[in-house]
């Protein structure tokens, strides 16, 4: 089997609420919007049947999320996004075996428990993250013994969690 991984797909009810979020999206907002399959299965599911035996694990596409809006929309969206992924993944496991979670990185508190739900409840096999480290604000003092997973694996995905055990 071929597996693609990163392939970006917006879920429809994502999608939807991503336009009404931004309707006069620009830059790349506008141009992915202009990709039929990157939202439109019936497209997509033709161009993958060209390919014999091929599944894609499945991402959102640009813009990030926390481009979008706020700290509460990015979260609102982040859910939206990572519930449709889990969807999509349990109506057509054949083509899309496993999905990535995407994270409201202006929402600090909000992304460590959008990972945690994405992982834990939803079978997400890893985060996205779009944003400059240099531009986090998560928690800095943290160690195996003293953080929840979820906080440990952005430790780990920043860089910080040397030696400290």
């Amino acid at each position: 089997m071929k597996l693609d991984i990163f392939n970006h797909i917006f879920p429809r009810t994502y999608y939807d609420r991503m336009l009404a979020v931004l309707p006069d999206g620009r830059d790349m907002n506008k141009r992915v919007r202009a990709i039929p399959s990157i939202v439109d299965l019936d497209a997509r599911f033709r161009i993958m049947d060209t390919f014999p035996d091929y599944a894609q694990v499945i991402c959102l596409p640009q813009p990030p999320i926390e481009s979008l809006g706020s700290p509460s929309v990015a979260k609102e969206l982040a859910r939206i996004g990572n519930d449709g992924m889990a969807e999509l993944v349990a109506k057509y496991p054949d083509r899309f075996p496993a999905f990535i979670a995407g994270l409201p990185m202006n929402d600090p508190e909000g992304l460590l428990e959008e990972a945690e739900r994405a992982i834990k409840k939803l079978g997400a096999v890893g985060v996205q993250v779009f944003s400059k480290p240099e531009c986090w604000t998560v928690r800095r003092s943290c160690s195996p013994q003293t953080c929840s997973g979820a906080d440990w694996y952005f430790m780990l995905l920043k860089g910080m969690a040397i030696s400290t055990w």
